[in-house]
């Protein structure tokens, strides 16, 4: 999941705003607004921001514009003098134009959707901490992750529709650009949901890579698309000097290219394109492992081997009488990347470890047969861009905000996917 550092935004105090800010409709806003409080609990910020949201959205009504009017409305309509939120390019000039209503409502919203992440974030983390919830199945536990990330994307799609395409803002964190860079991070979470569950599915089945209830093809797709949405928001990120976005976001995409190489070369392997597969593999050590040649190193793998070799024997495709040559397999040393490791976020640190088993496994399986069975050529990094697919993400219909809508408890409905 990501969640980007810092965030969601925290409200600040308003200053006394001057006669011309000071109308009646903001006047009865701002006092709203006194609700709001720095919160580390993420559902009950979430629901502080909401009814936020909704206290706004009443008192432009009772003027006569509807919700749907809300940000062309409120456009011109002065709020503040200051930027009244915890944003990361707030510039530490005077603001050469007031803080609009609509910036307001405009960064409410992102900062809900926001929370949104950070609330599936904190789920992910205690799911890797208890394995497997304790009161929910596992494809529930999904889909309710799933839910909570689509509800977040409710809110970015309201500004999208409701706002203005050239919609500017009064700073970057405003503007239509943010919304969409915000939305981006929502669809990379939900795309990315499904490749962690890939690989608590897999690590289930102690690696049982032959398993016909997944579809590494597909999922190998999502994980291209997640990538190139990566590279957009580390992009975008750079372009306005957000440093501590870039350094979160390439770890993260250091797994997601773990990811991509992991189920390419199983995608491969079982269409007995053994060189290939291996290729791919290569391509996710380089991404997530560390190469040693330690006569520690040495001693403590020849131990990690012989569990290896248990592991091997479970998968239902076993190569006949060649597991005992696991230990004489002269293949390279690896180890976890703690450079890797260290800097991912909590709620995805454990997909690392369960893709770091996976490679290890696979890495011992693949060269015993290809050394003693297939012999086939190991097809090299520059070359395994003819064997990768065009990416191609879950679409996700979405509909935008309306006042009164439902709580962040998401409801027991079924989505296909899951």
């Amino acid at each position: 999941m990501i969640s980007l550092p810092g965030t969601p935004p925290q409200p600040l105090t308003l200053r006394t705003p001057s006669s011309e800010i000071n109308t009646p409709l903001v006047s009865q806003i701002r006092s709203q607004r006194l609700q709001l409080s720095s919160n580390n609990n993420s559902a009950a910020y979430i629901s502080q921001l909401e009814d936020y949201l909704s206290s706004i959205i009443e008192c432009i009504s009772q003027e006569g514009h509807p919700h749907t009017q809300a940000l062309t409305y409120t456009a011109s309509i002065p709020f503040s003098d200051t930027i009244p939120w915890t944003l990361p390019t707030k510039s530490n000039k005077p603001l050469e134009t007031p803080w609009t209503l609509r910036d307001e409502i405009s960064i409410v919203c992102c900062n809900i959707s926001m929370g949104y992440t950070q609330r599936t974030y904190e789920l992910m983390g205690k799911f890797a901490r208890d394995q497997k919830p304790t009161s929910v199945p596992d494809d529930k536990f999904w889909l309710n992750t799933f839910k909570l990330l689509k509800k977040g994307l409710e809110y970015t799609e309201y500004v999208k529709q409701y706002g203005t395409s050239e919609q500017q803002g009064t700073i970057w964190e405003t503007s239509r650009e943010y919304t969409l860079f915000v939305e981006r991070t929502l669809m990379v979470s939900i795309q990315y949901s499904f490749l962690s569950k890939c690989l608590w599915k897999l690590k289930s089945t102690e690696f049982n890579i032959l398993d016909d209830e997944i579809n590494y093809s597909t999922l190998a797709r999502i994980a291209i698309s997640v990538k190139a949405d990566l590279l957009s928001l580390i992009k975008d990120s750079k372009y306005h000097k957000l440093m501590e976005y870039v350094e979160y976001l390439e770890v993260i995409l250091k797994l997601v290219n773990g990811i991509i190489g992991a189920l390419l070369s199983i995608e491969n392997y079982k269409q007995d394109k053994i060189g290939v597969a291996i290729g791919f593999l290569n391509m996710a050590m380089d991404n997530i492992t560390t190469k040693t040649n330690t006569p520690d190193d040495e001693e403590a793998e020849t131990e990690e081997e012989s569990k290896l070799k248990k592991k091997f024997s479970s998968f239902k495709k076993k190569v006949s009488d060649k597991s005992n040559k696991i230990k004489s397999s002269k293949t390279k040393k690896f180890k976890i990347n703690n450079n890797v490791l260290t800097k991912l976020p909590d709620g995805i640190r454990s997909d690392y470890t369960n893709l770091f088993q996976l490679i290890e496994l696979l890495h011992y399986k693949y060269h015993l047969e290809n050394n003693h069975l297939k012999f086939d050529a190991v097809v090299t990094q520059e070359d395994l861009i003819n064997y990768t697919p065009l990416g191609r993400g879950v679409p996700i219909d979405i509909t935008p905000w309306k006042p009164n809508g439902s709580s962040i408890t998401p409801q027991n409905t079924q989505s296909g996917y899951y």
